[in-house]
């Protein structure tokens, strides 16, 4: 049975999360449980403290002792004597981006955006701003090389490195002088406190050291540095950082992405302008309406949404975000054709922007226009050529439309993309089976759940393969481990008492169905036939299968 490892973190955990499991030989000894400092602050809970005894390895990042049960130190406490503990510092780096502060003017609307439009303050903007410059005065202003010196920006990269490295002084694991020898070179923070996957493999193969473990391959951060784990947000950085700190990864044309405003080509002259924009949001500006419209929606009134969003458009018709949100309420008012129509504008104006296909395509099934619906994933997988979500998804519309060996195709390149996914070797090894590429769907079921090795369901779906291939004692050994998950869906009972059925197992099989009769007793009546038409087979006489099930648990379900 694997250890547990617990990751207490902010959001950065999640970007070691990922990569640690990109690790087979930490895969093989560790399961993964993440806990958010934050969402157990927000939501007031805790992490389970029988988990906390059970944990064999704790990594973490201090939270103060003012933080009483969630301060690290309270966590330490009742963690069991043999967990090893490993610290990392929150990572921060405001090398790249001098200029950050906390926005004054953000808007917070939940659940669309629950840290604002723009989280991030500009205190150069908010400075022209308030003596009276203009838009196109700022952006020239700011636009310029030396706008920042050599000097001013060298002073602030010993700063935030000096914090930091005070920071981690005490902790496992340190970064500060990695980020100076590397920051050049590699795009190592897309904001001040998102490091990008760089960062993450350079903390998860120090962490792999730690507990000697084989370091992963790097290559993947090197040669992806504008996707990441945590790139949802990417700040431009001004051309005057880029030239004096000779930064070789970027210049001044390098777009960026900004998922607010639902595009992956934010140019430095754009994001001063939406910036503006957002400070200056007038009662009629584009914004006042966008604003006005997702209140409208968050309150399921779907026509004055839309046409709130209809307004926005009219003062500026080339925000693909609008568009987008005008869609989804569009839909939501089930009109779906105008709906179509809407999407595909959003696609002309952020033509890379992958959400804007998927949703499309979405609406396309809906509409049960599968043909169409395929031609939009593909289309998508061209100009993302490296998105495995899109293969993924192209591959279940596939299926739908009947093209197995297509589907095949598709389900491959996901895992050629993201070989860590259970789901798309799960989906692999259905398409496999519904070939009748019987073992081959084994292989595909073995690899899901060597991924997901908690995932009932996929044992399920490899006991009923294994049986098709008559390997009898295989499938009992899996069963075994399906009868060991508890879970609170009847149909999985169900499809588990079949099983054994089929392998002879008959007690066990009564014992199964009645957990699925206890959670679903509308299901007594087909479960009473399907038992019986099954036992009279093997005894060729009619037999009434409530006399096999003890009277207790008829009783119980009546």
């Amino acid at each position: 049975m694997k250890k547990i490892c617990i990751i207490y973190a902010n959001f950065q955990g999640r970007l070691l999360a990922k990569y640690l499991n990109r690790s087979q030989y930490f895969n093989q000894e560790y399961s993964i449980k993440i806990f958010s400092v934050h969402t157990l602050m927000q939501n007031q809970t805790k992490i389970p403290e029988n988990l906390l005894k059970q944990a064999r390895l704790f990594i973490y990042q201090p939270v103060k002792t003012i933080h009483g049960l969630h301060s690290s130190e309270s966590i330490l406490s009742k963690l069991n004597p043999n967990c090893r503990c490993l610290s990392f510092p929150s990572l921060y780096f405001t090398g790249y981006l001098p200029q950050i502060c906390k926005n004054p003017v953000n808007k917070v609307i939940k659940p669309k955006y629950p840290f604002g439009l723009m989280p991030h303050g500009d205190r150069n903007i908010i400075k022209l701003l308030e003596s009276g410059k203009s838009v196109t005065e700022i952006i020239t202003i700011l636009s310029d090389p030396d706008f920042y010196s050599r000097e001013f920006l060298l002073l602030n990269l010993d700063e935030t490195l000096a914090e930091l490295a005070l920071r981690e002084s005490q902790l496992s694991i340190k970064v500060s002088q990695f980020i100076r020898d590397n920051y050049q070179k590699h795009y190592l923070f897309y904001t001040s406190q998102h490091p990008s996957d760089v960062i993450g493999i350079y903390v998860v193969n120090h962490i792999l050291s730690l507990l000697e473990l084989p370091k992963i391959n790097s290559k993947f951060a090197a040669n992806n540095i504008k996707r990441g784990v945590l790139d949802d947000i990417q700040i431009p950085i001004y051309p005057s950082v880029i030239k004096h700190l000779n930064l070789n990864f970027v210049n001044k044309k390098t777009v960026y992405k900004h998922t607010s405003f639902c595009t992956n080509k934010m140019t430095f002259t754009r994001y001063i302008s939406e910036y503006i924009d957002l400070h200056q949001s007038a009662s009629k500006s584009a914004n006042s309406y966008y604003f006005k419209g997702i209140k409208f929606a968050n309150k399921g009134k779907f026509q004055r949404a839309a046409t709130a969003f209809k307004d926005a458009i009219k003062v500026k018709p080339d925000n693909a975000f609008y568009y987008g949100e005008l869609a989804e309420v569009l839909q939501k008012n089930k009109k779906l054709d105008q709906a179509e129509t809407v999407y595909k504008k959003a696609i002309e104006l952020s033509p890379y922007w992958v959400d804007f296909y998927i949703s499309l395509a979405a609406l396309l099934i809906k509409k049960n226009n599968l043909r169409a619906a395929i031609l939009t994933y593909k289309q998508a997988a061209i100009l993302n050529p490296k998105n495995d979500q899109l293969y993924s998804l192209l591959g279940s519309a596939l299926v739908d439309y009947g093209k197995l060996d297509l589907a095949q195709v598709a389900y491959e390149k996901a895992i050629k993309l993201n070989p860590n996914n259970s789901s798309y070797y799960r989906c692999l090894g259905d398409v496999c089976r519904e070939k009748n590429s019987l073992d081959l769907a084994v292989i595909n079921y073995q690899k899901a759940i060597a991924l997901a090795p908690n995932s009932p369901w996929l044992h399920i779906n490899l006991c009923n393969t294994l049986i098709q291939l008559d390997k009898l004692e295989e499938a009992s050994r899996i069963c075994h481990q399906a009868n060991n998950f508890k879970q609170t869906n009847p149909a999985y009972y169900s499809n588990l008492g079949d099983i054994q059925l089929q392998l002879g197992n008959v007690d066990d099989a009564l014992h199964t169905y009645q957990q699925a009769i206890k959670l679903n007793p509308n299901q007594m009546q087909r479960i009473f036939t399907h038992l019986g038409n099954i036992l009279q087979g093997k005894a060729g006489t009619s037999v009434d299968i409530r006399e096999s099930l003890p009277q207790a648990e008829l009783a119980a379900v009546k």
